[in-house]
């Protein structure tokens, strides 16, 4: 058998392997899923490889109507503390994620910009569907981590 063949081979057993845990995860929604086997974020990954977008808005949406402290809100200053995305101007403001809403089934992010003395200059909100990769995976690293080390629910 060729090298070329052999790395097919073992890539098909490994994405067979993963098939059956994705789909479960699609089924229940990864929210779920953690809550009933315990396992955090970082182990679901290393067994599944990168998760789809989809499943990673769904956990949030999942997480804001588990947790939500009033209708379709929930404030993560109060739950986790403010998750910081990124850092601007030569690190003189930083750019945090404040609280998550869902509207209509759409999830909205809405961040907060403090400058080094931790006054607020700007306030900002973004639907799924602006939400650039990065900032996405950053928020669902942070919280599933958060809440896992928390033990507000896992």
């Amino acid at each position: 058998m060729s090298l070329q063949e052999n790395i097919k081979r073992i890539l098909k057993e490994e994405s067979q392997k993963k098939s059956p845990l994705l789909k479960i995860i699609k089924s229940v929604g990864l929210y779920d899923f953690m809550n009933e086997t315990s396992l955090s974020y970082p182990q679901i990954r290393s067994k599944t490889g990168e998760l789809s977008r989809e499943i990673k808005i769904q956990y949030l949406k999942d997480v804001v109507k588990d947790l939500q402290q009033t209708p379709n809100e929930l404030d993560l200053t109060f739950l986790v503390g403010s998750i910081p995305l990124k850092t601007i101007d030569a690190g003189a403001k930083t750019i945090y994620v404040e609280y998550l809403t869902k509207d209509n089934d759409v999830l909205n992010v809405h961040t907060a910009e403090f400058d080094f003395e931790g006054d607020v200059d700007n306030f900002n909100s973004m639907s799924e569907d602006e939400l650039d990769d990065e900032t996405l995976n950053v928020i669902v690293d942070q919280l599933a981590l958060n809440l896992h080390y928390s033990n507000k629910r896992y």
